[in-house]
């Protein structure tokens, strides 16, 4: 959403009251809380500098002064009548707005393989385990319907993780982004050229797009190993893998996504969910190497507290026994929107 979108919001206050327009507003963009998470931010998107500004600007506005006091009654009465009126046509204006702020879609292919399209057109790929993943469906397993990716992020060494990340690569010239151990692993053995490699660790951010989208590795609690098959010999050998991780996702819109990656509950979950506030958490509920249903539903309850959660990571091989029917039980009562996708779904945001 284009920042003159929320021009819109500068009317709201003189026609409905700040009051109104700030319960009104906190509503409409309640995902998008690093833009508008508090009423100092309210304020300020309004084009007040401050509180106090914004009462100076009231008593300046001219219904609150000059001839309209003259008849207090009848301009009370008349607004009245008028605000419903123009409720519906302001009303249109922000929903228009709002309804741009969350642009992008997310697809599933089974396992945790996803392919997410940004509100600009930017096409991520997270552990692109496809044309031997036995969930996803055969249409969907020639990478070349997949189209131009523009980046792929791996959570790990795994092979049920790294996938076909060696052939997108070569075929699309996409940037692969990786733990920075694992990053030499791959460029030492040729898996992906060096100069495609974005290598970078816990904690760390970068824009591979600019200054839109923003992606930060974080923690995740499970381990990593490269094996790889030399294409002469045909020997297997293990390779260091660096250390597991998952990814924060913020987009263009603000909106932010969570791909936790193959990973056990731990505490610094905590951290994730109150610095970063995911809108949409990916977890793991398989269970036998991941977290299970309970697991998982005690981290979405305890320390994440996502507005939505897609569970991944289950069904795929026969110890992966955790269904998302589990989850949901062990979820209980707690408000969080469960999404029941299946391999090769897609869904908008």
């Amino acid at each position: 959403m284009s920042q003159s979108s929320y021009q819109y919001l500068r009317w709201l206050p003189r026609v409905f009251g700040y009051g109104a327009t700030e319960k009104f507003v906190l509503f409409g963009f309640r995902k998008n809380r690093s833009s508008y998470s508090s009423r100092s931010a309210l304020i300020h998107s309004y084009g007040y500098a401050s509180a106090d500004d914004r009462t100076d600007y009231l008593a300046r506005f001219p219904m609150n002064s000059g001839p309209f006091m003259k008849y207090p009654g009848k301009v009370r009465i008349a607004m009245n009548v008028i605000k419903p009126l123009l409720s519906c046509a302001f009303a249109a204006m922000i929903f228009v707005a709002i309804g741009n702020v969350h642009a992008f879609e997310l697809q599933w292919f089974g396992q945790s393989a996803v392919k997410i399209t940004t509100d600009d057109g930017k096409i991520v790929v997270i552990d692109p385990f496809i044309t031997k993943n036995p969930k996803t469906p055969d249409a969907l397993k020639d990478l070349g319907k997949l189209g131009k990716v523009d980046l792929i992020l791996l959570t790990h060494g795994h092979g049920d993780h790294v996938g076909d990340t060696a052939e997108l690569a070569r075929m699309t010239g996409a940037k692969v982004a990786m733990n920075a151990d694992m990053g030499h692993t791959f460029g030492t053995l040729g898996i992906v050229p060096y100069e495609q490699l974005i290598r970078f660790n816990k904690s760390g951010s970068i824009q591979p797009f600019g200054a839109g989208i923003t992606v930060t590795m974080v923690h995740a609690e499970h381990s990593s190993e490269v094996v790889h098959e030399d294409a002469e010999s045909g020997v297997k050998r293990v390779y260091p893998g660096g250390e597991p991780v998952g990814y924060i996702i913020q987009l263009e819109s603000g909106f932010i996504v969570y791909h936790a990656g193959d990973t056990g509950v731990f505490g610094d979950m905590a951290f994730i969910g109150e610095y970063y506030r995911p809108d949409l958490a990916l977890l793991p509920i398989g269970g036998h190497i991941t977290m299970d249903p309970a697991h998982a539903a005690y981290a979405v309850r305890h320390f994440l507290k996502p507005q939505a959660v897609l569970p991944i990571h289950y069904g795929t091989f026969p110890p992966l026994k955790g269904t998302p029917e589990q989850f949901a039980a062990a979820l209980g009562e707690f408000p969080v929107s469960i999404l029941l996708m299946a391999p090769g779904d897609s869904k908008r945001f």
